[in-house]
C-alpha cells in the first residue's frame, strides 16, 4: 500500500527562497511562503532562506540573479518562481505538482 502523504509534500526535496534583506518585496516573499508552508502542511524543515546581502555565494551557485527568487526542488529539476509569491494558488499547483 503506497504511503499517504501531505499536500504539498509527494515528491518536494526543498523550498530555497532568496531575498535581499527586508526588502519591501523579499519581506512580502517571506511572509507569503511562511503563510503557504502553515496553510498547507509543508514541513518547514524542507524550507531555507537565503539573504544575498549575507551569502551571496549560494545565490551564485545555484545562478540566482533576481531576488526574491523561490527554487522548488523536485526530483530530477528545479522550478522557479520569481517575484513576491502573491499569486498563492499558482505557487501552491507548483508545489502540488510533484
Amino acid at each position: 500500500m503506497a504511503k499517504k502523504t501531505k499536500p504539498g509534500q509527494s515528491q518536494l526535496r526543498f523550498l530555497r527562497l532568496f531575498l535581499a534583506g527586508d526588502e519591501p518585496n523579499s519581506a512580502l516573499a517571506r511572509k507569503n511562503l511562511e503563510r503557504i508552508v502553515k496553510q498547507n502542511s509543508i514541513d518547514p524543515s524542507l524550507v531555507e532562506v537565503v539573504d544575498v546581502y549575507e551569502d551571496h555565494r549560494t545565490a551564485l551557485d545555484n545562478k540566482v540573479l533576481l531576488t526574491p527568487t523561490l527554487l522548488i526542488g523536485l526530483p530530477g529539476s528545479v522550478t522557479r518562481v520569481v517575484g513576491n509569491l502573491q499569486d498563492v494558488d499558482s505557487l501552491i499547483h507548483q508545489i502540488e505538482a510533484a
